[in-house]
């Protein structure tokens, strides 16, 4: 009754929302916590596209917020999107925005105010580890100087697509509630000690694995909303999520490359070429069956450059850009900044069929290499095994050639 109640005053409030603009500065926040590394995210994907801050400016329907006593404004959507604009916009707090006025409660008392926001499942009064606070303990403005991190609320974000999905009306503070069961039930739900890429990596899919296996009746929401109500996903048999990691890179000249195969395995798993955000197993003969290397492991992680392209008409095989990652095996799915440090020039099939090499920055023992010439140097004989293993890996009827390695680089 209380959700159906809930419903309905949103349906109201939408219709009569008013479009105002305002500085982020008059927005105040209804939550103490946001996850840093979403806005971290968001934060990269301004950097990478010229466009995307401008789309979030206008991006319709227009985020949220309400007007409260003595006339001040309280955002009720877009804590992340705000803390990201105030650090990349060079206007800061004073960048202006559009938002949507749902409701005017300007005439209640703050107490008053406070408990409505309650009962209409506008605010979050809940500290970084879970934990109930006053509203007193909310800051002014929004921003990672002044909102508190929940890193395991950021995790939710970034399986988003994979291991969750927002059902089609989800609740409010959807990602919070999960975070919470997490804390409660696993210690999976600490972060790792060290906050690398490569770590956060294999964290997200440690914590997708545990959401992916808990009973799908389980109570997750705060009325008892089950796992699959709160938007659990179940993986498809060949299937691995894509976990997007790529805001977490400081470096402007690493690469975002997913892995589809982890170093020493055999199994040939690929994007799929019409959902490009999931991974399959590629398949082959006449009665398909999943494709395996005739050959040793791949000697080095390999995977693609998503939103790149080896174009046919110049000569290639029509795929995303491959690219093989060196140093301890990754996970399949992830998506993991790289600096190219060179690259394998080859035919195969008559294709060109080029592959770049990477290193993951800060990961020994590759981490530190900027060059081919430097890696020669300091790992004799590694791009002499790639040469002979893609030589060599789909056997002797099938040989590619001209494989040459060098420091060219996109």
């Amino acid at each position: 009754m209380l959700r159906f109640f809930v419903v309905v005053w949103f349906l109201f409030s939408s219709a009569n929302a008013e479009e105002v603009k305002l500085r982020i500065s008059q927005l105040h926040p209804t939550q103490a916590v946001i996850s840093h590394d979403q806005v971290a995210n968001k934060i990269a994907k301004y950097k990478r596209d010229d466009k995307a801050f401008q789309k979030d400016l206008s991006e319709e329907p227009f985020k949220t917020a309400v007007l409260g006593p003595e006339g001040r404004y309280y955002l009720t959507d877009g804590h992340h999107t705000f803390s990201a604009m105030v650090e990349f916009s060079p206007r800061g707090d004073e960048q202006q925005v559009t938002v949507e006025i749902t409701a005017d409660k300007s005439s209640l008392s703050e107490t008053d105010f406070w408990q409505w926001l309650k009962d209409t499942h506008q605010t979050w009064l809940h500290d970084s580890n879970g934990q109930p606070i006053s509203h007193k303990a909310i800051p002014e403005t929004v921003g990672r100087n002044r909102l508190d991190d929940d890193p395991v609320r950021g995790a939710m974000y970034f399986l988003r697509g994979h291991y969750l999905e927002k059902p089609e009306n989800p609740i409010p503070f959807l990602e919070f509630y999960w975070a919470n069961y997490l804390r409660q039930h696993t210690a999976l739900s600490t972060p790792p000690e060290t906050r690398t890429a490569l770590n956060d990596a294999r964290w997200y899919a440690a914590l997708g694995n545990f959401i992916a296996e808990i009973p799908s009746q389980t109570p997750i929401g705060p009325n008892g909303e089950s796992a699959k109500v709160m938007g659990q996903l179940e993986i498809p048999q060949y299937s691995q999520p894509v976990i997007d990691i790529s805001g977490y890179s400081k470096n402007e000249t690493t690469w975002p490359a997913i892995v589809e195969i982890p170093a020493g395995s055999r199994q040939k798993w690929q994007i799929n070429k019409h959902q490009t955000d999931m991974l399959e197993w590629e398949m082959e003969g006449d009665s398909p069956q999943p494709r395996y290397i005739d050959y040793l492991g791949y000697p080095a992680n390999y995977g693609a450059i998503p939103g790149t392209l080896s174009d046919k008409k110049s000569g290639g095989d029509g795929d995303p850009l491959d690219v093989l990652i060196l140093g301890e095996a990754l996970p399949r799915g992830i998506e993991i900044p790289v600096r190219i440090i060179g690259r394998m020039t080859m035919l195969d099939n008559n294709e060109r069929d080029n592959k770049f090499i990477a290193v993951v920055p800060e990961q020994p023992p590759f981490g530190h290499i900027s060059s081919v010439t430097q890696l020669k140097t300091e790992f004799p004989g590694v791009t002499d095994i790639f040469r002979t293993w893609f030589t060599n890996y789909k056997g002797k009827g099938n040989r590619a050639t001209q494989l040459e390695v060098d420091d060219q680089v996109p």
